[in-house]
């Protein structure tokens, strides 16, 4: 039809490139929204994991207080993920430079943003 539709509720949105964080999107006629619906990912418990990424993300290890993997994708490009964890990281060693790296206390996530490698970018984040 010819109305809007309009979502509201805690979402990423995946066809934006930044990943952002967003309470609520609007849908234009002949428009198209990909989200992930935070509100079904967040749990009383987070576990830490990568909910949206532009690389393979491989050797994830968990502990309690820390979480860490390694991103591959094509030289020459960006990556950039969306991290949920269960608070703040203290403290992250990423083998790249960062260009972002910015903590959304609303849904628990940390984006990061770094020149891909295709032998990988290894993430360590504690919290």
């Amino acid at each position: 039809n010819s109305k809007p539709y309009v979502r509201k509720g805690l979402f990423i949105d995946l066809f934006d490139p930044t990943l952002p964080v967003v309470k609520k999107k609007t849908v234009l006629p002949g428009q198209q929204a990909f989200l992930l619906n935070l509100d079904k990912v967040k749990t009383k418990k987070i576990t830490p994991c990568v909910l949206a990424a532009s690389a393979r993300v491989t050797e994830e290890e968990i502990t309690a207080h820390s979480y860490s993997f390694v991103a591959k994708s094509p030289v020459n490009t960006t990556g950039i993920l969306r991290v949920m964890l269960p608070s703040r990281p203290t403290e992250s060693r990423i083998s790249q430079n960062v260009r972002r790296w910015e903590w959304n206390s609303l849904s628990h996530t940390l984006v990061l943003e770094f020149e891909n490698q295709p032998e990988g970018v290894k993430v360590e984040l504690k919290f």
